[in-house]
């Protein structure tokens, strides 16, 4: 075979194989009306299943440790919300046309978790208490700003709604956190059980 018609050989039979390959590769899914599922709107949702059940996780362990009755009361609040929350995101992930896909680049749910271990490790007390209610800060206000930027990947309606409705709830956990944390900094909110 001559050389031109060589190369052209081998040139086609590559373009052959990646045009073969890359709809194994890209794995596109669509929904029912033929839309095309993003990845991104796949990472939004594992993203914040996932910080949400690290959120509850947070909340039930202030719950037991923390022997302040406001606290507490605030911890088991949040605990039922957020555990609500990821299921609630679960059932749209759930959905045949939607799904969820981990995003190995986003570290969120690693800062989520580290500090869910620093609480771990801290004894109960009023700079426990403290160090909850900053977490509950942070964390907060990173998912709100998640789902800010994420918005625009959402296209399944339930979670573009779902995202409309939770950034509020998350503002209030915000304010009440901050609340509190200014009450336990002027010596308020008596703990629930009596000094020994």
């Amino acid at each position: 075979m001559p050389r031109s018609t060589t190369m052209t050989v081998a040139a086609f039979a590559a373009i052959a194989a990646c045009a073969i390959a890359a709809p194994a590769a890209s794995q596109v899914v669509t929904t029912a009306g033929g839309d095309v599922v993003s990845t991104a709107q796949k990472h939004l949702l594992d993203n914040l299943i996932t910080i949400d059940s690290i959120q509850a996780a947070t909340a039930k362990l202030a719950a037991t440790k923390t022997e302040n009755a406001a606290v507490r009361d605030f911890a088991n609040s949040l605990a039922a919300d957020h555990t609500t929350h990821a299921g609630a995101l679960q059932k749209i992930a759930d959905k045949k046309d939607v799904g969820r896909e981990p995003d190995s680049g986003n570290k969120l749910a690693t800062e989520f978790a580290s500090r869910y271990t620093a609480l771990e490790s801290m004894p109960a007390g009023a700079e426990f208490d403290r160090a909850f209610l900053q977490a509950v800060v942070a964390n907060h206000q990173a998912e709100i700003s998640a789902i800010n930027s994420g918005k625009t990947s959402a296209g399944d309606e339930d979670l573009k709604k779902d995202l409309g409705q939770t950034v509020g709830g998350l503002q209030s956990h915000v304010t009440r956190a901050n609340e509190l944390a200014a009450t336990l900094e002027k010596g308020g909110a008596a703990p629930a059980k009596p000094p020994l």
